[in-house]
């Protein structure tokens, strides 16, 4: 593997992956990028679905506080029947609107 690719001791964790980036077909690229992503390269949707305890555990927030806001409409999410799905980059989005929010307005704690 490393005739093939031609790798040193010093190369870092990204050079190998454009190395093996640029040697794939499309599909697999398409999937290497979706794993840098953070989103599951098996998924056929595309994107990682979090449940609300499981974002609530990830940015140590109560579970409540999660559920409010996606019934505001704060946090992008999706309802399959009775279960409510979070995106991972609404997550990423409700973090950088936070982040974005001036202090008083309800984007800080």
């Amino acid at each position: 593997m490393n005739e093939i690719l031609n790798l040193s001791e010093t190369d870092t964790l990204l050079s190998v992956f454009l190395k093996l980036y640029f040697m794939a077909s499309n599909d697999k690229r398409r999937q290497a990028l979706n794993v840098l992503r953070g989103q599951d390269a098996d998924d056929p949707l595309g994107e990682k679905l979090h449940t609300p305890k499981e974002v609530a555990q990830m940015l140590n927030l109560c579970e409540k506080t999660v559920y409010a806001a996606c019934s505001s409409g704060k946090l992008r999410h999706v309802r399959i029947d009775t279960s409510v799905r979070i995106p991972a980059s609404a997550v990423r989005e409700w973090i950088e609107v936070k982040n974005l929010s001036p202090a008083g307005a309800g984007g800080n704690r």
